[in-house]
């Protein structure tokens, strides 16, 4: 499970500002406007179409 957890957060902290949670709040529970969100962008996806795994390849 730890590594799991470690790829998890290796694939996706590092586009995460911290703010999230903060956002949601705003957004859904006081109706604000959403704010954009700056500084970090998602990598481009693979143009062969191919999907990656996080938990890596399948057990036999």
């Amino acid at each position: 499970m730890q590594e799991l957890r470690a790829a998890l957060r290796s694939r996706f902290c590092p586009y995460g500002d911290g703010r999230a949670a903060e956002r949601v709040v705003r957004r859904v529970l006081l109706g604000e406007a959403a704010e954009p969100v700056a500084g970090r962008t998602l990598p481009e996806p693979d143009p062969s179409g191919d999907a990656v795994s996080v938990a890596g390849p399948p057990s036999p």
